[in-house]
């Protein structure tokens, strides 16, 4: 199942999910190229391209009343550790390469850890 086709979950995963990241890249998509960004990064992880990144997970069609943007929708990308920074960088370059990224909005990629 695509994400903009599935209204009923807030997020959808892939991944393993036995692995507890302490760290995390979110790369923002508008809705209407979503499923084939989401698309991208299962087959990417899938196939070893996304180094130091265990899970994924999308948002989906269903409403947010939390979300400041409605057209735009987030994957978020767990790795770590998040006290390497050196490490974090290396996974984040890889990433948007990988994906090929260009965020909607402005030049930049958000990164953080889950207490963010």
């Amino acid at each position: 199942m695509n994400p903009m086709e599935n209204s009923k979950d807030w997020w959808m995963f892939h991944g393993k999910s036995s692995v507890n990241p302490d760290g995390k890249w979110m790369l923002f998509y508008q809705t209407s190229e979503l499923n084939h960004a989401w698309e991208k990064a299962t087959n990417s992880l899938d196939k070893g391209q996304l180094p130091g990144i265990s899970l994924m997970k999308c948002s989906t069609a269903k409403t947010n009343p939390r979300a400041s943007l409605h057209e735009q929708k987030v994957i978020i990308f767990f790795c770590g550790p998040a006290d390497n920074e050196e490490k974090m960088l290396k996974i984040g370059k890889q990433l948007i390469l990988t994906m090929n990224y260009k965020c909607p909005s402005a030049n930049y990629v958000y990164y953080g850890n889950p207490s963010d």
